[in-house]
């Protein structure tokens, strides 16, 4: 399958029940490991946010790096179930170059918004939440599950876990 067809039927794949669920325990373990880790490296803060800024934040986080970095990264690359067996190797695959993508970022990122991401811990994190999203879009079929655990998880660290930088709309 193409990996345009592939992303297409990724996205019109609704998540069952279970998928959901499976979405939210991997959002509860990702915060078991990455806030304790992240406070103890001093990759967090925790921080209070302007509650005026949930919604702009929220928004824009939704599609970028949320929808934008989902399609790429694992609506194009990762199979579904159905679609092939033995596909663990695009999930190990997709992890590695989103992984590989943040340090890119850098390039075009404001410049007090950069350091974090080439941070060894803040790097293996990066790892951890791109491989919850790969095996949720691979169990599923879906790319929503993906979404909104990366959703999720963005929208903490900007928010209350000292991320960079507001999104001005």
């Amino acid at each position: 399958m193409t990996p345009l067809r592939r992303l297409g039927r990724a996205l019109r794949t609704a998540p069952s029940r279970r998928d959901w669920l499976e979405a939210a325990g991997a959002l509860m373990l990702l915060g078991l490991v990455a806030i304790p880790s992240g406070l103890a490296t001093g990759q967090f803060a925790l921080t209070t946010t302007r509650w005026d800024l949930l919604a702009r934040t929220a928004i824009v986080v939704l599609i970028v790096p949320s929808l934008f970095e989902e399609a790429n990264f694992r609506g194009m690359l990762v199979p579904s179930r159905e679609e092939t067996e033995g596909g663990w190797s695009w999930v190990l695959l997709s992890t590695a170059l989103f992984t590989a993508w943040h340090p890119l970022e850098t390039l075009w990122l404001p410049r007090e918004w950069a350091a974090p991401f080439v941070r060894a811990d803040f790097l293996a994190m990066a790892a951890l939440l791109g491989l919850a999203c790969a095996v949720l879009r691979r169990r599923s079929g879906s790319l929503w599950t993906a979404v909104a655990l990366h959703w999720a998880a963005v929208v903490c660290w900007k928010l209350w876990l000292g991320g960079p930088g507001h999104y001005p709309i």
